[in-house]
């Protein structure tokens, strides 16, 4: 690697946590207002309410299914096996990874 290289990458690398560090801090002050707009909904004991200029704020609860793989894995492991091969897809991407 050339000198150039070298210094150019600090300054990014510098660069990356900085942003890193101020999206960091600002997602959990976006968490603190997520959890003060569910207090407000729970004090109120509302599912939906309107703000002053028409958005519509709702806090329900929300029900997933998904498929225990683990479970299914340990229970019947021939039977997972040959469907996950079966089924199963492979994507490939790149990852960045900054440590």
């Amino acid at each position: 690697m050339t000198q150039a290289t070298q210094i150019q990458l600090d300054r990014l690398v510098k660069t990356y946590y900085n942003y890193k560090n101020a999206i960091d801090r600002r997602m959990a002050e976006f968490e603190d207002v997520k959890n003060d707009i569910r207090a407000l909904m729970d004090a109120e004991n509302a599912e939906t309410l309107l703000t002053t200029d028409g958005q519509k704020v709702t806090y329900t609860l929300r029900n997933t299914t998904r498929l225990d793989e683990k479970a299914w894995k340990q229970a019947q492991p021939k039977t997972y096996e040959n469907i996950f091969a079966q089924f199963a897809k492979t994507t490939t991407s790149t990852v960045l990874t900054v440590r």
